[in-house]
């Protein structure tokens, strides 16, 4: 089984980087590590555990999925005081505007079905971010939270 998980977020923007730590923190633990979240990901690609960091998620990232059976996506999402670290199942589901400079994992699905004719296992992880400013320290809160999530998707790679 081919896995990919596909962080994203500005790691410039104090928690929005939390996908990134956790990527960090899961790529580390499997043996592949990178210096940054500039790196090039895309030439990284093709083991059974692969690791893919981008600012957002684009159309063009169907081509990747494609060959992958499944998928886990970590994000920060803005909480409010007692948000949990949620990790759902998630399924396809078209984009209600095409007009967006935002796509969800679920529009990326979608559109995957609909391109490639491939569907797959997907999780998203959002963990709760608290402070967005211009600095790529995030708060003790979410770096808890980011431990979690990592933590969480190493058992889930390997059980």
């Amino acid at each position: 089984m081919k896995i990919i998980i596909i962080a994203y977020g500005n790691p410039d923007r104090q928690d929005d980087g939390a996908g990134w730590v956790v990527l960090d923190l899961v790529s580390t633990h499997f043996g592949r590590n990178f210096a940054d979240y500039n790196d090039d990901f895309y030439s990284s690609l093709g083991h059974d555990i692969d690791f893919l960091y981008v600012l957002q998620l684009t159309p063009e990232l169907v081509d990747v999925l494609a060959s992958y059976d499944t998928v886990a996506f970590v994000d920060a999402g803005i909480a409010g005081e007692n948000d949990p670290l949620q990790i759902t199942s998630i399924h396809p589901r078209a984009l209600t505007s095409p007009l967006s400079h935002h796509m969800s994992p679920q529009a990326l699905l979608a559109y995957l079905n609909d391109t490639h004719h491939h569907q797959m296992e997907a999780w998203l992880i959002t963990i709760p971010g608290y402070l967005f400013g211009f600095t790529r320290q995030i708060t003790d809160r979410t770096l808890a939270d980011c431990e979690k999530a990592a933590e969480w998707l190493i058992h889930w790679i390997n059980p």
